[in-house]
């Protein structure tokens, strides 16, 4: 069993107020996850749906901070798709001009 930990702290790039959450937590507070649970946690948030989200990463955090959090990772997965389906839908459309 792997002995690797992330931080959570590298949330912070999804937005200004995940940051200022984090940021709250001293280095003796920082919450540490194993590696592959925050592998796994990190593709759902880019790739799945966000009620797939493993949440149970987030429990060492303080709880209106973890619902503050929960509200930031929700709109960061939201936006993902929407840019998703944004090229997705210039894909096929740039695709039918040039087959047109």
């Amino acid at each position: 069993m792997s002995s690797e930990y992330v931080c959570l702290s590298t949330l912070r790039g999804i937005s200004a107020r995940a940051a200022a959450i984090l940021d709250r937590y001293s280095q003796e507070q920082a919450i540490w996850v194993p590696v592959a649970a925050f592998k796994q946690f990190t593709h759902t948030l880019h790739w799945g749906n966000f009620a797939d989200l493993n949440l149970h990463l987030l429990d060492g955090l303080d709880p209106d901070d973890c619902s503050d959090l929960n509200g930031e990772l929700c709109a960061y997965n939201e936006y993902l798709h929407r840019q998703r389906e944004r090229s997705t839908s210039f894909s096929i459309q740039a695709t039918i001009r040039r087959t047109s």
